[in-house]
């Protein structure tokens, strides 16, 4: 693969889709090593503590009600942390790679002068481990069963591995569905697709959920609509393993 052009780059706030109003933003991942270099030592040594990050954002201003504006001010002293979610050089489009985590606003600055457009600019802090994932589906969905596309190959992962899908609902058009994350040791070839445990959500509005496991799980992955009631539901699904598990 060559070189990347950022221009259809994704940015999520929890069930809100920010790339419409945002042109910049860099992910930096803080590996935070602490020196533990002894006497002894012939060359420094470290140790690795607990991993962090920071994303930069750079949007504009829009105050209508359920923009940009309204969707990061209630950032501000919310009860929970945000599920912020990046996608880099493509749409979020299914079998490719983005990077999810838990954040909170450290910094909002809405700068602005004569004859220049608002900005609104966010510093986010990460409040827990950064996800590299891949993006399951991202489309409506009309009716119940596997989803299309859905099942990939992410590896198995052993215990205390932090497996983890992040779900958004960007639009709803029903009264309720049920998400299953599946697996299997050979897409369902011999061994039959079945739910993670613990990896089940029932929905019934727009918003953003993060599901996780530190059991072991199976090669395959997949996406299953168990029940459903309504007429479309876009649902963004992405899965992954949280850094430094």
């Amino acid at each position: 693969m060559g070189r990347v052009a950022a221009a259809t780059s994704k940015l999520y706030v929890n069930e809100h889709d920010l790339s419409g109003r945002s042109n910049a933003f860099e992910l930096a991942v803080d590996n935070n090593l602490i020196p533990v270099t002894a006497f002894g030592d012939s060359a420094e040594e470290f140790v690795e503590a607990l991993h962090g990050g920071m994303l930069n954002q750079n949007s504009f201003f829009d105050g209508a009600s359920g923009n940009i504006d309204a969707n990061i001010w209630d950032e501000i002293g919310a009860a929970s942390p945000a599920n912020v979610g990046m996608y880099i050089g493509h749409a979020a489009t299914q079998g490719n790679a983005g990077y999810e985590f838990k954040a909170r606003p450290n910094d909002e600055a809405r700068p602005l002068q004569m004859a220049g457009a608002v900005l609104l600019n966010v510093k986010w802090t990460a409040t827990g481990a950064i996800v590299r994932g891949t993006v399951m589906n991202n489309a409506a969905v009309t009716t119940s069963g596997v989803v299309s596309g859905s099942a990939h190959n992410l590896g198995v992962t052993s215990g205390n591995t932090r497996f983890v899908a992040l779900l958004r609902v960007v639009a709803f058009s029903g009264t309720t569905m049920t998400v299953d994350i599946e697996q299997s040791s050979d897409n369902g070839g011999g061994d039959a697709y079945a739910l993670i445990s613990g990896m089940q959500q029932v929905i019934t509005a727009v918003g953003s959920w993060r599901l996780s496991t530190v059991a072991a799980t199976e090669t395959w992955k997949r996406v299953k609509i168990t029940a459903f009631t309504g007429t479309s539901i876009t649902l963004m699904v992405t899965c992954g393993i949280e850094l430094g598990t």
